[in-house]
């Protein structure tokens, strides 16, 4: 546990309105009910990206356009998670002769454990596993980086990102970046509420357990008290910004000491802390988000339903196609 985290923890509960950092999510319980989320009916999310990526092909021939005729040397997927969809991509680029070297990086050290034993099973290359943060994730990058690169931001990690940040974050990323690198993001697309609320807050519960597994991830390493029967989930959103919001709120006032940080404050009841913020977007604003840091769009892939988008970026100065 990092000072740094500390600190944002700290710093996050001390404010009003309060609230956590997400990393909090992914202890070992925590991937593990990500990982049933994704097979809910009515988190779509998963279900449309892969059915983007199981046209792999279509992703292939537009890098092989966008100048990589022999494919990528490397591959680095940051929150790379199981691999499920690192793996299809992989499986088509192996179709076509090509064998770049795969870099996974995750927080997780569960969720590469599994993406080792996904890529072992399907015969595929090697992964080279690196258990670190999106702040670490750089260094990794940076370290290894030669010969032509491609980036994938899978799974709608970028919606975690205000659009401050996540402009911040592909300046950060263009900066790794040679000119001809590619990146495909995966990002989700503004609709009805009506769509999206359910995928956030299911009829199983297994959301709600999943954002209360951060007050056990707290209790358990950071020797807090927080009563989990005294705290609901809730979601909302917020179509002005695109921002779908998961909070969790107090039935009734709390004195809170976390043990670890010799913190202590008083939760008033039906005070809100803010777990999770993941931002949709439409194509044209991302587009332009990325196209500020020198991120050029080459080509949009899109679910049957357009749902969800995969969109593959180059650095450089070539014209969009």
């Amino acid at each position: 546990m990092s000072a740094d985290l500390d600190a944002s923890i700290r710093r996050g509960l001390g404010q009003k309105p309060r609230s956590l950092p997400s990393i909090l999510f992914y202890d070992a319980e925590g991937s593990r009910l990500f990982e049933e989320i994704t097979r809910l009916p009515e988190y779509y999310l998963t279900r449309a990206e892969i059915s983007i990526l199981q046209r792999a092909t279509e992703i292939t021939g537009a890098i092989q356009s966008a100048g990589q005729r022999n494919g990528p040397s490397l591959v680095f997927e940051l929150g790379a998670g199981n691999g499920e969809k690192a793996a299809l991509l992989l499986k088509s680029f192996a179709g076509n002769g090509w064998r770049p070297e795969f870099h996974a990086l995750d927080v997780s050290a569960l969720a590469l454990s599994a993406l080792q034993k996904r890529f072992q099973s399907m015969d595929l290359a090697p992964a080279f596993l690196h258990e670190v943060s999106f702040e670490q994730a750089a260094q990794v990058i940076g370290s290894l980086r030669r010969g032509p690169a491609l980036v994938l931001f899978l799974g709608s990690n970028i919606g975690n990102f205000d659009p401050v940040a996540a402009e911040s974050f592909f300046h950060s990323l263009s900066a790794l970046l040679s000119a001809g690198d590619l990146f495909l993001l995966g990002y989700d697309l503004k609709k009805d509420p009506a769509i999206l609320l359910p995928a956030y807050a299911d009829r199983a519960g297994v959301t709600r357990e999943f954002n209360l597994n951060m007050l056990r991830h707290l209790n358990r390493e950071w020797q807090a008290n927080f009563p989990l029967d005294s705290f609901y989930h809730h979601a909302l959103y917020h179509p002005p910004s695109g921002a779908m919001e998961s909070h969790l709120i107090a039935t009734r006032e709390l004195r809170i000491r976390i043990e670890r940080l010799q913190m202590e404050f008083t939760l008033g009841a039906h005070e809100s802390i803010h777990t999770e913020s993941s931002y949709k977007y439409t194509i044209e604003q991302m587009i332009s988000l990325a196209g500020k840091a020198g991120l050029l769009s080459q080509a949009s892939f899109l679910d049957e339903e357009k749902y969800f988008c995969d969109q593959l970026f180059i650095k450089g100065s070539r014209v969009s196609l």
